[in-house]
């Protein structure tokens, strides 16, 4: 018993170990890591970045969230301040004015920001910029459902998806998954060509290298949040019961893996020693322990949140 707890110990070092990053990515030269050239690149952005300028609302708002982005994976609470005071700045009701009555995708994003704040502050008035802008969006949609901003264009595909994935990461409402995945399946079937590549629109037949990054950007955002785990919804919430598949793949992998200790055939053609029934249980009990952490964490998190109303 105690070479089967020392093994399942080992399993999860050497996992953790493996999922390590390679030397390649480790031994930077001085000021080129990723995370020097990062603060560079997000300090030079909040001193230079002017929403009021119409030509840097798309490209600017793009840029917002990925430095969020960074400051979050970095730990950079000081970037992440200083952006979310730089936001707070520039985003006037004249801006926000503006970009309601364009009622197009280059201003829409702006809800993205918001969204990431909100995900990082928890302060509810991000939260009601963002959806508004989100609802917004979905306000008299076309009669197969798409948003009314659809022109087909391919750098479309992060654009409208990057909001309604945001909306959803900060409200956990579904709809918005929905809305970001039924506008993404309409841009491929319309744009992708056989060679997997995408042309910059229908009436302009050509392959566009930076369009296709956009897709891949998009299509990263969407599925990341097409995950088996949600990022804001406990376990029990997700309808999970209701994936008949799912639970089929859960259950014959639960089975395979007692019986493959319990039974002497499956021991020896799995290569796995025999234990009982009762020490198989033990041990897959004690792996659901990290899962259980987190679930109750989430349950914590969403108990500290304001009311989702606004």
């Amino acid at each position: 018993m105690r070479r089967t707890y020392l093994l399942l110990f080992l399993i999860i070092v050497t996992t953790t170990l493996y999922a390590g990053q390679p030397k390649e990515f480790k031994d930077w030269p001085a000021g080129s890591s990723p995370r020097e050239v990062g603060n560079r690149v997000a300090n030079r952005f909040i001193s230079t970045i002017d929403l009021s300028k119409e030509s840097q609302v798309y490209p600017g708002i793009c840029t917002w969230y990925g430095a969020l982005t960074f400051a979050k994976t970095s730990a950079n609470p000081k970037l992440a301040s200083e952006l979310t005071s730089r936001f707070e700045q520039q985003a006037t009701p004249e801006l926000l004015k503006t970009v309601l009555d364009k009622q197009h995708v280059d201003y829409s994003m702006l809800g993205s920001v918001p969204f990431e704040i909100y995900l990082q502050t928890k302060d509810a008035k991000y939260l009601a910029m963002g959806k508004q802008l989100a609802n917004h969006q979905w306000e008299q949609p076309l009669p197969d459902g798409l948003t009314r901003e659809t022109r087909f264009w391919i750098d479309d595909m992060y654009m409208i998806t990057i909001l309604q994935v945001q909306a959803y990461r900060a409200t956990g409402d579904k709809v918005y998954l929905d809305r970001a995945a039924l506008e993404m399946e309409a841009y491929l079937d319309k744009l992708q060509q056989p060679s997997g590549l995408f042309f910059h629109a229908p009436d302009v037949p050509f392959l566009w290298g930076r369009g296709d990054g956009w897709v891949a950007a998009g299509l990263t955002e969407l599925l990341r949040s097409f995950g088996a785990r949600s990022e804001t919804r406990p376990i029990w919430r997700m309808n999970l019961l209701a994936n008949s598949t799912l639970l089929a793949v859960v259950a014959v992998s639960f089975g395979l893996q007692v019986w493959s200790h319990h039974n002497a055939f499956l021991a020896k053609f799995l290569k796995t020693s025999l234990m009982s029934f009762d020490d198989c249980l033990m041990i897959l009990a004690i792996s659901t322990v990290p899962l259980l952490v987190l679930e109750a964490r989430k349950v914590f998190l969403r108990r500290q949140a304001p009311p989702l109303s606004a």
